[in-house]
């Protein structure tokens, strides 16, 4: 599968995800230099740039119905994972969305390519009483 991370995913990650979910392809919105875009034309180059997925951190796409829409029009998958704490920076955030990555698209890939699915990540490691889930929309 080929992932686009939305801008508010750092490009930094790239490297990792490569290694942690071999045979996926990424790629970051920044270091295909589209940010900016409004998100129905991001879904729109990222459904003609052969991507599958779109990661972010922007759980308003899956509230605003134009939004779900123009990613289901896109034949995009979209996974919404949690944002870490306020006050968590740097390394440590970096951290926390990584682990978050890992676990929710490792159940991603795992979907059939038919019908673009909009996940939404139910609870974060960060939280040691919760469980991890995946949320269909």
């Amino acid at each position: 599968m080929k992932f686009l991370l939305d801008e508010c995913v750092s490009y930094k990650l790239v490297p990792s995800l490569q290694a942690a979910l071999r045979g996926s392809e990424f790629h970051s919105v920044s270091s295909l230099s589209w940010g900016g875009k409004l998100d129905p034309q991001l879904f729109k180059e990222a459904s003609s740039n052969s991507f599958d997925v779109l990661v972010s951190l922007d759980h308003k796409i899956l509230r605003v119905k134009s939004e779900r829409d123009a990613l289901r029009s896109a034949g995009l998958h979209f996974a919404a994972i949690e944002r870490p704490p306020l006050g968590v920076r740097g390394r440590e955030f970096n951290a926390l969305v990584l682990a978050q990555l890992v676990s929710c698209l490792t159940l991603v890939t795992r979907t059939g390519a038919d019908a673009p699915t909009l996940f939404r990540l139910g609870a974060v490691p960060h939280h040691h009483d919760k469980r991890l889930s995946l949320e269909e929309i």
